[in-house]
Parts: structure tokens; sequence; C-alpha cells
């Protein structure tokens, strides 16, 4: 990975990153993850045309449903 990819994800992380307050538990910091992985594939394609979004996003544990 190069110093662009570093810098692609820590915008990306920046951008989608929340803090909140969970009764019992604190402070936490999340990520709301479809927004994250929506963004993220975004940029892979971008950057590599034959990137493939079903298998990545299956990678990362998503189910995916083909509709007829």
């Amino acid at each position: 990975m190069t110093k662009k990819d570093y810098i692609m994800l820590t915008n990306l992380i920046y951008d989608n990153a929340r803090t909140v307050l969970i009764k019992g538990s604190g402070v936490r910091h999340v990520i709301k993850y479809g927004n994250f992985i929506n963004a993220l594939c975004t940029e892979l394609a971008k950057d590599n045309p034959k990137f493939n979004e079903d298998k990545f996003r299956e990678a990362c544990g998503e189910v995916l449903a083909k509709w007829h």
C-alpha cells in the first residue's frame, strides 16, 4: 500500500466515524458500516477497473442476494 492508500482509508474512517454514548457502557467509537463499505468500494473501483464489488462484499461477510 502506498501513502495515497493510507490517506484514502483514514479519510473514509474519519468521514464515517461517530462517537456515541451507550447507557451503562460509556462512550464508544463506531463506524457507520454501510456508508463506509459503499465509499470504500467506490474508491477501490476507481483504483482498479477489475475490482469485483460482489466478491469483496462477500469476503467482508455480507450476504448478497441476486434479485430476478
